[in-house]
């Protein structure tokens, strides 16, 4: 899951270089915000075909929150 995920945020974030952590926040990663929180989440029901709930959505405000949603669905994480 790490090196999916680090492609899908540093696609999305256009950053090529960044490092990601599951302490990172949108206020760590530059280009977090509201439009491409929504990109982030649609490519990642996209890649493990899986939908997320509008409470799920708003309930992400971290890597860290975003892996545990993403293990409550079955996705196993190696970070």
């Amino acid at each position: 899951m790490k090196n999916e995920l680090t492609k899908i945020f540093r696609d999305i974030m256009q950053d090529s270089k960044l490092n990601l952590l599951p302490s990172l926040t949108p206020t760590e990663i530059s280009n977090w915000d509201s439009f491409n929180h929504l990109n982030l989440i649609l490519a990642l029901e996209d890649m493990y075909a899986l939908e997320f709930s509008s409470e799920e959505i708003n309930n992400i405000s971290s890597v860290k929150d975003l892996i545990k949603c993403l293990e409550k669905k079955g996705i196993t994480s190696d970070f």
